[in-house]
């Protein structure tokens, strides 16, 4: 009899894009935990050295991925509008996460999604626990700047984030490009060093 072990998706796109960035050749290795009712992370990064085992975890948060207008363009209000929208629900920062990945799936050109396969991308934003922290006490709403339910991003390419929902600014979209992972390795190889 063989014991059925299953990954959710987006956990396993995050642990494929580590166990590509950070090779078994430099002494890193992905580890899944048996339960998925694992308690504050989602997957593990570890490095074996000779100075010792390190070990960074990971919660990996996901959404769908939105329609937006064509192009990058502006609403009758003079909001930035974007192709690609997520959409987050708020919740509790556990700590026993190093490190918080936010993944999307979209399709670069939605027009040729239709009956082809391997065409769906991942966005991916990495967040240290604190960072984590500061941007879900910030997401507020509109109106009241109450703590708000949902947040998400807007993007147009895979180099761009912007938070949309869960800012109370209407006219302004954060950057937060700079938290892509495809920008943040050096991040993860600190803590592991």
């Amino acid at each position: 009899m063989n014991p059925i072990f299953s990954v959710n998706y987006p956990e396993l796109v995050v642990a494929e894009y580590l166990r590509a960035h950070f090779p078994k050749s430099q002494g890193y290795g992905v580890l899944l935990p048996m339960s998925g009712q694992q308690k504050g992370f989602d997957l593990a990064l570890l490095r074996r050295q000779r100075s010792g085992t390190k070990v960074a975890t990971f919660q990996v948060k996901s959404s769908r991925t939105y329609p937006g207008k064509e192009g990058d363009g502006v609403n009758a209000k003079g909001v930035r509008t974007f192709i690609h929208y997520t959409w987050l629900n708020r919740f509790a920062v556990q700590p026993e996460a190093d490190f918080f990945v936010l993944i999307a799936l979209y399709a670069p050109d939605p027009r040729t999604t239709r009956g082809k396969t391997g065409l769906w991308k991942p966005h991916l934003l990495l967040y240290t626990n604190a960072e984590m922290s500061a941007l879900i006490r910030s997401i507020k709403t509109k109106k009241t700047a109450a703590p708000d339910s949902k947040f998400g991003f807007g993007f147009n390419n895979a180099s761009q984030a912007f938070l949309t929902r869960g800012n109370p600014h209407e006219q302004t979209h954060p950057d937060h490009s700079h938290r892509l992972l495809a920008r943040r390795h050096a991040d993860i190889a600190a803590l592991l060093a």
